[in-house]
């Protein structure tokens, strides 16, 4: 039973990698609560194996976002390029935006 003092800690993950999860906690016979106070414990103690598996994930994981935003700002300086205007251009702007009152 949870003490007053005690924090839960929920996230979120996906169905299948869940299913697999707790296939993988069945094998080694662990709980998932057990399974997480165990990598709670070794990453707070520092235990090397788990700092490392830790580090080598956040690694993966920051190339991978890297990559994506790479991805993400390739469309928007094109969407920016086309949206420049030249100096006729322009200058029609301000005449239809005088000529309607928008400008004085």
């Amino acid at each position: 039973m949870a003490k007053e003092n005690d924090k839960r800690i929920t996230f979120y993950y996906t169905e299948a990698g869940h299913k697999e999860f707790r296939r993988a906690l069945k094998d080694y016979e662990v709980s998932q609560s057990l399974f997480f106070r165990i990598m709670m414990e070794g990453l707070v103690a520092g235990e090397p194996s788990v700092v490392s598996f830790v580090k080598r994930k956040k690694k993966a994981l920051d190339k991978k976002k890297a990559k994506r935003h790479t991805k993400k700002q390739k469309p928007r300086k094109v969407e920016r390029d086309n949206m420049t205007y030249n100096e006729r251009e322009l200058e029609n702007i301000f005449d239809l935006l005088e000529r309607n009152g928008a400008i004085r």
